[in-house]
């Protein structure tokens, strides 16, 4: 219960969070091509966004589109979890953040979890569910 206060500390507040603890030869470190189903209409949008995992729990991302965000991340051993804040363009404007749980397995990371979008005042606007299947660049 203590780690889900903790996460859901970390996704409530901007993405200029305290790093995690070093993850220096973590499998996870690197930069990682993702397709991205995100589950708030039907047919489901598919997105192609490319996130950088830092070996100091840093990350970034900049969607296909060029759109940026940052966020931070931490993981023992294949198990990780993300948080990050997207910035949205204009139309619509505002922001997205993220809470994801995921596995890596080689030069694959698979995750889930859910977004939230909010408008340019920062109220939340949807709230649904995200599959993130990603391969590691080379």
């Amino acid at each position: 219960m203590l780690f889900f206060a903790a996460l859901t500390t970390l996704v409530s507040a901007p993405a200029a969070t305290a790093a995690a603890p070093d993850q220096q030869g973590s499998p996870t470190v690197g930069t990682w091509n993702f397709t991205v189903i995100e589950y708030r209409q039907i047919p489901p949008t598919v997105r192609h966004t490319t996130f950088v995992f830092k070996s100091n729990g840093a990350l970034t991302l900049i969607s296909g589109s060029g759109e940026p965000g940052s966020g931070t991340w931490a993981g023992h051993g294949t198990i990780i979890s993300f948080q990050f804040k997207h910035i949205l363009p204009n139309p619509p404007g505002g922001y997205v953040m993220g809470e994801e749980t995921g596995t890596v397995t080689c030069n694959q990371l698979n995750a889930s979890g859910s977004s939230t979008t909010y408008n340019d005042s920062g109220q939340s606007t949807a709230t649904y569910k995200v599959v993130f299947t990603g391969s590691k660049q080379k």
